[in-house]
């Protein structure tokens, strides 16, 4: 039996590239989905600012088994 996986593309919401990631947990804002070199950056930033960093799920990026 194969497996196959989901993802999705979209444009981050942050820079607008285009990626691909598992639309179940990638880091977003309002619903639109952050790339993550955008999401490390906000990450030192609140860092920063003494505020705790975005939780970034293993395989946000990746796709999705299902």
């Amino acid at each position: 039996m194969s497996r196959g996986g989901m993802f999705a593309m979209g444009a981050c919401y942050i820079c607008g590239e285009f990626f691909m990631f598992n639309p179940e947990i990638v880091p977003s804002i309002d619903g639109q989905a952050i790339c993550e070199p955008c999401i490390e950056i906000v990450n030192r930033e609140r860092v920063d600012m003494g505020l705790p960093e975005v939780h970034v799920f293993p395989g946000s990026y990746s796709p999705m088994e299902v």
